[in-house]
């Protein structure tokens, strides 16, 4: 994907021919530089998690790694346990510890019990940001993640260590099994986004949205001066509402996205399935988010989502050509008519959540989340 393509609202970096041993170190070592990983139970029980942590424990200039694990870990407890053993510098915080139903005083919101990727992420930020005075920089990865390798976090960190970012969204190409991967990316987003723009005056926003090359990327770097001030979604639209609020609060001279993979891989959702690890109920609420960005037409934004979706499979399948990849026509159209369906005036239960700087009982939210930490 190394190529020199910039774009209006942030800079871009290829990995044209990025060498890890002429990096500087230094300025990593004198920074505090801290990981956040969420966590779910069945990334314990398929030992995922335990493999990375055993790779980024080798990694000297990390300060903290926070893992955040939601559910109920009560038949993983050895897996916790074997986490915590690996490395001195490893937090954990056990979202289900405590009833989060407590939450909703000290957050001042009022909602179901929390849960989600984006709340775990959040507790993990809270803790982090309450712990450490000084400016951070915060990393966060997908604990799914398989191929992950010490000079991916490298080119996470570079645009805050040594180019003055604020904020750094990793981007990369997904294959796998001789097929095309990034399925929610490719079959939903990339040509939502343009439906969307059909109908919208939130053009400056979709713009910088679609400048992305992966937007829902787990992969990314901020600094805790951005990050206090944001407010952030508790599930799997987590990612476009960070990005959402980056356009909003963060300057277009400090916002990077780098390439830090030539084929990413982790652990795949079933097209087919509509529980818990189906890609359906990250869709869901994926596009209850953007839906609610603007009063749409849904019945004309599903008519042209199927039109554009139609046109990029069409792309896609001379991509596949072009690589020697197999693609199914059929099932990518089917997948993109089930998404198409998904696309209406609905409210799945994400919640939005306070800024960090704006909570309204930290002290109360400090026991909380020291409650937490086992």
């Amino acid at each position: 994907m190394a190529d020199f393509v910039q774009t209006q609202n942030l800079y871009t970096l290829s990995d044209l021919c990025f060498d890890e041993a002429q990096v500087d170190l230094q300025n990593y070592h004198t920074s505090t530089i801290v990981m956040v990983i969420p966590c779910s139970v069945h990334h314990l029980k398929n030992y995922l998690v335990l493999d990375l942590l055993n790779k980024l424990k080798l990694i000297t200039y990390l300060t903290e790694i926070v893992v955040v694990i939601n559910g109920i870990p009560s038949a993983a407890t050895e897996q916790v346990l074997a986490l915590k053993a690996l490395d001195a510098r490893i937090t954990i915080l056990l979202e289900s510890g405590q009833d989060t139903h407590l939450l909703n005083d000290y957050l001042a919101i009022k909602s179901k019990p929390l849960s989600g990727k984006g709340f775990a992420l959040w507790l993990g930020y809270f803790y982090i940001l309450q712990k450490y005075e000084k400016k951070v920089l915060i990393a966060t990865l997908d604990a799914d993640l398989k191929n992950f390798t010490p000079t991916l976090l490298l080119k996470l960190f570079f645009p805050l260590v040594h180019c003055a970012a604020e904020f750094n969204k990793g981007y990369y190409v997904r294959y796998s099994q001789n097929k095309l991967d990034g399925r929610l990316t490719r079959l939903l987003l990339f040509p939502l986004f343009q439906a969307m723009r059909r109908q919208t005056d939130l053009t400056g926003l979709l713009d910088f949205l679609i400048e992305f090359r992966y937007p829902l990327s787990g992969e990314m770097a901020i600094s805790s001066d951005l990050l206090r001030n944001l407010n952030l979604r508790t599930a799997w639209s987590y990612d476009l509402s960070l990005l959402t609020q980056i356009y909003e609060y963060a300057t277009i001279p400090s916002i990077y996205q780098t390439e830090i993979s030539n084929n990413h891989q982790h652990q795949h959702r079933d097209s087919a399935s509509d529980g818990d690890h189906g890609l359906q109920i990250v869709a869901v609420d994926i596009i209850d988010y953007l839906c609610g960005l603007y009063p749409f037409d849904f019945k004309q934004l599903a008519t042209d989502y199927h039109s554009i979706a139609s046109r990029f499979i069409n792309q896609y399948q001379s991509l596949a050509a072009f690589n020697g990849l197999n693609f199914s026509v059929e099932a990518e159209k089917e997948l993109a008519r089930r998404l198409g369906l998904l696309i209406h005036d609905g409210n799945c239960g994400s919640v939005t959540l306070p800024k960090i700087s704006q909570v309204s009982d930290q002290a109360g939210l400090r026991r909380f989340i020291t409650d937490l930490i086992i």
